[in-house]
């Protein structure tokens, strides 16, 4: 980064460092990535921004999220406030998932987990969805919940709450399948899940970016 930028930009967000987060100074900033061997962070002109783009992970990840944030397919067409979910896994099948939900309209983090070991892109995707119902639960939120699998959203309202995978999953992936499928059975309420329509509207905002 040149100096001018530096001179420009007004918060940090450390993603890698001594000590992470956001910093209002270049100084504080320089201060814990200097001699970092792998130090990463980036410029944002304010606090919002990089704040959420600490949360987000990294600054593809934030990328993906205003990328997503921008598109106006999905503004007109779906019921907001909502919470988006997704998986992205290394493999179609036995490879490492790891899964997230996203706020919408402010397209932020709302929880993220993984990666797991042996897994698939449904699993993944069966847990988000569980997972998002969750969330909106402990916090008495009505918000509808979209996903771009068929197949996790199948599992969910047509499956019997099931992960009908035939995967041989690893140990803690299997662990949160238990605690889904049991959480599935314990609040049979209506479930308001819907499935994104990635034709007209996009990518989801929850997408990882990573096709």
């Amino acid at each position: 980064m040149g100096k001018d930028k530096r001179k420009r930009a007004k918060f940090y967000t450390v993603f890698v460092g001594r000590e992470r987060g956001v910093f209002s100074s270049w100084a504080d900033c320089e201060t814990s990535i200097k001699g970092h061997p792998s130090a990463r962070y980036r410029s944002y002109p304010s606090r919002a921004e990089a704040r959420a783009a600490f949360e987000a992970g990294s600054p593809e990840a934030y990328k993906q999220i205003r990328r997503a944030e921008d598109a106006q397919g999905w503004r007109n067409a779906i019921q907001m406030p909502c919470l988006t979910v997704d998986a992205a896994c290394t493999s179609p099948a036995g490879g490492v998932v790891e899964y997230r939900g996203v706020v919408v309209p402010e397209c932020t983090i709302a929880f993220s987990a993984g990666p797991f070991e042996n897994g698939s892109n449904n699993v993944g995707e069966f847990l988000a969805i569980v997972t998002g119902l969750a969330w909106l639960a402990s916090r008495s939120l009505k918000w509808p919940i979209y996903s771009d699998s068929a197949v996790a959203i199948g599992w969910i309202v047509d499956g019997g709450g099931k992960c009908n995978t035939t995967l041989d999953v690893g140990p803690l992936l299997k662990a949160q399948i238990v605690w889904a499928e049991n959480w599935l059975l314990k609040y049979r309420k209506v479930r308001d899940v819907r499935k994104w329509d990635t034709a007209a509207w996009g990518e989801i905002p929850a997408d990882y970016g990573r096709k």
